[in-house]
């Protein structure tokens, strides 16, 4: 008996696949209107939708006058056009988009349950940005077994949160990962590339990599085997998977990796230059790669593969503007901080001339072309020009907020622009951070309050001075904490 119930369950299983292959499936005609055909091409519904879906479960979704609803296999409507986004059903349910949020509905269309959607951080790409809603976060890992969608500019879901894991959307296309498998999916949610992939990375210059094979490792950040190629703006494979590692497409170039092969692969599949010299490989940027030897240096590499830049550098940044900070010196190793004592650091140009002498001991804190620069225990401002705008004569420089920086000289605090002009005198004895437009400032013992432009507007009077938050302030009034509005007024004893 045991026996003839698995026969059994293994058939109903066969039967179930065989259905699900059995049903229509979507295409578009040259007028640009979505139909079904079977397996043999045979058209059996007509094209007059806007778009379509898959079938899932006898229904598919399909887009009429700009809202989804469902069909049978006939092509009759079994739920009206009503939702912003279409979905696939399973177990008598679909997710589906419902304005600003997501929605569980029916196979008649009744709403189970609403549900909110999380957009992730960051501008919208090509107008639409991922949402998810459900999972949980693991340490080191990330967001685990949420459900991935996509919305409009105006907050509205336009794919449905049905996928494991989405992207941004690249050259009309996106990444998204459906039951352990990674593809691509238009605008509308249907599938361009089907998902047969381990990985797939949203496109670059036109070509997105993929990988064919590897295993996922914890999460869907990592993978590991396969073999790597890249896909084209149409979902079409343009570079068969055989590379062992691929970076991302830059300045019409890849860094490539197989038996046999190591350096830059052309978009057209062609190896051009081969970097089997070199142990570590970076990303073109203004016509160089970073490149470093056995030794532990770096130099730079054309997108010829020949060497630009000597190999010389203890470290090495990729360039832009013009210009990449390096440092000569020791190279790390044992003793790396007595190593990185030894570092003296500035500019170069792209053919490896000097624009900022290899002279100080760092280069930091970028902030819109302006680097803080020490030298001798003394700091200064270089500009975007890679010159130096002030001289090396403050004992200290802070991180630049509001486009302006905390600079220290004989004791004193003051502010000074990206110019490198004093908007301040040197006269404070203490800063805290700009926070709500506003920086407390001390001199002498008492505290008092900055606006964005280093102007003074609360007097010092008060023991101690916390950062603005809402418009308002904490700070210490003889000895008392008390509440501030924006004026200094006392809101609270």
């Amino acid at each position: 008996m045991t026996h003839v119930r698995a026969s059994l369950l293994v058939l109903l299983c066969l039967w179930m696949v065989a259905c699900r292959h059995a049903e229509p499936t979507p295409f578009t005609d040259d007028a640009g209107r979505t139909g079904f055909k079977d397996r043999e091409g045979r058209v059996l519904v007509a094209p007059t939708y806007e778009a379509a879906l898959d079938f899932s479960h006898g229904l598919a979704a399909v887009r009429v006058n700009g809202l989804w609803g469902f069909v049978d296999t006939s092509g009759k409507v079994v739920i009206a056009p009503r939702f912003t986004a279409g979905g696939m059903f399973g177990f008598g349910s679909a997710v589906v988009g419902d304005g600003k949020e997501a929605a569980t509905i029916d196979r008649l269309g009744a709403v189970v349950e609403r549900i909110k959607v999380t957009p992730v951080e960051g501008p919208p790409a090509e107008g639409l940005t991922p949402v998810y809603f459900g999972g949980h976060s693991i340490r080191d890992v990330g967001l685990v077994n949420a459900r991935w969608g996509y919305v409009d500019t105006q907050q509205r879901v336009v794919v449905a949160p049905r996928f494991g894991h989405a992207s941004a959307f690249s050259f009309g296309l996106g990444a998204v990962e459906d039951d352990g498998k990674y593809g691509f999916i238009n605008r509308d949610g249907a599938w361009v590339t089907r998902p047969i992939y381990a990985d797939a990375r949203p496109l670059v210059q036109g070509l997105g990599a993929v990988n064919l094979g590897g295993e996922r490792q914890v999460s869907w950040t990592l993978v590991s085997g396969g073999l790597w190629g890249f896909v084209d703006a149409t979902g079409r494979e343009a570079i068969a998977p055989r590379y062992t590692q691929v970076t991302d497409f830059s300045e019409a170039a890849a860094y490539v990796q197989r038996p046999g092969y190591r350096g830059f692969l052309s978009p057209s599949g062609q190896e051009t230059a081969p970097l089997d010299a070199y142990s570590e490989v970076g990303d073109l940027h203004e016509g160089r790669a970073r490149v470093r030897d056995h030794t532990g240096r770096w130099g730079y590499v054309g997108v010829d593969g020949k060497l630009a830049v000597p190999v010389q550098f203890v470290t090495a940044t990729d360039f832009e503007h013009g210009a990449a900070k390096v440092c000569v010196g020791e190279v790390l190793g044992p003793q790396a901080i007595q190593a990185m004592q030894s570092w003296k650091c500035g500019f170069i140009a792209v053919d490896g001339s000097i624009k900022l002498p290899l002279i100080h001991d760092d280069v930091m804190d970028h902030h819109q072309g302006v680097w803080i620069v020490r030298a001798g225990g003394k700091y200064g401002f270089c500009g975007p020009d890679h010159k130096m705008r002030t001289a090396l004569e403050f004992d200290f420089i802070g991180m630049f907020s509001n486009s302006l920086a905390q600079v220290k000289k004989d004791g004193l605090w003051g502010l000074m622009n990206l110019d490198g002009q004093a908007v301040t005198p040197l006269q404070y004895t203490g800063f805290g951070y700009f926070s709500d437009g506003k920086l407390a400032a001390q001199q002498g013992k008492l505290w008092g309050y900055l606006d964005a432009t280093g102007k003074q507007i609360i007097p010092p009077r008060f023991d101690a001075a916390y950062a603005f938050e809402e418009g308002r302030a904490v700070a210490v009034l003889e000895g008392k904490e008390v509440t501030i509005d924006a004026t200094g007024r006392t809101i609270t004893p």
